[in-house]
């Protein structure tokens, strides 16, 4: 009942769900085949990455709280763009050499 209140947004549930499923995946991985790699270091950061940006979807009835998880919600779309945008120009330098 909390969840569904607090959470009235469906895209903010499926984040935080795929970034749980994300988290989990990489402790195991982790844990139980390949040590504390890139590979799995990076699922624990995006998984945690996208739980806390689905967190930012949520919206209360104090309007000044509101504001702060939109402009987080906007720090975070803006971080993730940069992200994408950097991965793909150093993906493209490494194919270029």
């Amino acid at each position: 009942m909390f969840v569904h209140k607090f959470f009235n947004s469906k895209i903010g549930v499926g984040l935080i769900t795929i970034g749980i499923g994300f988290t989990i995946i990489g402790v195991v991985l982790t844990l139980a085949a390949f040590g504390i790699t890139f590979g799995t270091s990076f699922l624990i950061v995006m998984g945690l990455f996208l739980v806390i940006y689905g967190m930012t979807f949520a919206t209360t009835v104090n309007k000044k709280m509101n504001f702060k998880l939109l402009l987080a919600q906007r720090m975070l779309s803006w971080l993730l763009i940069l992200g994408l945008i950097s991965f793909i120009w150093i993906e493209n330098l490494i194919l270029q050499s």
